[in-house]
């Protein structure tokens, strides 16, 4: 996900993929992003001040964010036509100096310009990194300001976003991944504090770059400039159910003790049985002792699957169980077949010597 706004490191986006936000001068495709021009060298960022909620991703809802920025014009008088980026938006307000102004949620047709356009990632809890990657169409929220010679003003943003989510395969339950866009700051005059805060649900696992502060359940950092060009979080409820993988294991051992159990009882009758019954009797023990064992694991697995939270739940976790069921299966089959009628054949014969 691209970061399309050139200007005021504040912003703050989250989505499905990436999340990115910031306030910026407007663009045009083919805009080059580099050293600041025009109004927005001349405008000053004193604070920034950050605070993110991430507790509603613990059901089904949205995480909801405000940024506020402590801004100056120290030669002259302002205008600034401005878009605050955030991929995944779903409602914005914007204030100034605590009066609401208008803005309008838009849609980035074109992509989003400059050195913002590389992949991303934030850090795995486990080690590592993940790639952050941006799903949906890039939203703006367009506004203007008015800003006096000499005075500081505050623009506040506060919305409401869906953050990225990824699911690693060695994850019972899915990862999600902020991403905040710092380096756009850097196209601003100057830029003085950041304050960082981040609500998140109680005993989740977690990383953060650059470092936060943990205190329970809410996350700190307080950084002189800017600290990095994306401040990133990834978060994930912790492993449930881990030993879930006992009830398919568990179905398939039970599956195959019913089996063998079934074989030999079914042997043992047809001893002195016709032909006809004889066959009749090998091919259901050899149809059953097929499709228990694998009946009882897939089973197992369903049950598994419907432990863990469902609003959390990585999907590619439990997929690659499904399709290693789904390939392999046909085989086991097979296998099971076969070793069950040998079984059959092997215990007929052995009882009808033993009853001569």
């Amino acid at each position: 996900m691209r970061l399309t706004l050139c200007p005021l490191a504040l912003a703050l986006a989250i989505t499905p993929g990436l999340a990115r936000a910031n306030i910026s001068a407007p663009w045009s495709p083919g805009d080059a992003l580099a050293e600041p021009a025009g109004a927005l060298a001349e405008v000053q960022i004193i604070e920034e001040q950050l605070s993110i909620d991430l507790r509603p991703l613990a059901g089904r809802g949205p995480a909801t964010a405000r940024a506020s920025y402590r801004v100056r014009s120290p030669h002259a008088p302002r205008r600034l036509d401005l878009r605050f980026v955030t991929p995944g938006l779903e409602r914005g307000t914007v204030k100034l100096d605590g009066r609401p102004i208008s803005g309008a949620v838009q849609e980035v047709p074109a992509g989003l310009p400059g050195p913002w356009s590389e992949a991303l990632s934030t850090p795995d809890p486990d080690g590592g990194d993940l790639n952050l990657v941006v799903d949906q169409p890039h939203k703006v929220i367009r506004f203007a300001v008015d800003l006096q010679a000499g005075k500081e003003h505050l623009i506040e943003v506060a919305f409401s976003l869906r953050p990225a989510r990824t699911d690693p395969t060695d994850a019972i339950h899915a990862t999600h991944q902020l991403g905040y866009l710092l380096a756009p700051a850097r196209q601003w005059g100057s830029f003085g504090k950041l304050e960082v805060t981040v609500q998140v649900p109680d005993g989740w696992q977690l990383a953060t770059r650059p470092a936060l502060r943990r205190d329970g359940a809410q996350l700190k950092g307080v950084f002189q400039g800017i600290p990095a060009d994306l401040l990133a979080v990834s978060l994930r409820k912790p492993a449930a159910y881990g030993w879930g993988w006992i009830l398919p294991l568990g179905g398939v051992l039970l599956g195959l003790l019913a089996c063998f159990r079934l074989v030999r009882r079914a042997g043992r009758r047809c001893a002195g049985a016709s032909g006809g019954k004889t066959a009749l009797a090998a091919a259901g023990t050899t149809a059953l002792s097929a499709a228990l064992p694998l009946g009882l694991g897939g089973a197992g697995l369903l049950l598994w699957q419907s432990l863990p939270d469902p609003a959390q739940l990585s999907t590619r976790y439990f997929y690659d169980f499904s399709v290693a069921i789904f390939l392999f299966g046909p085989l086991a089959a097979i296998a099971l077949g076969v070793a069950a009628l040998v079984m059959f054949l092997v215990v007929r014969g052995r009882t009808v010597r033993l009853t001569r």
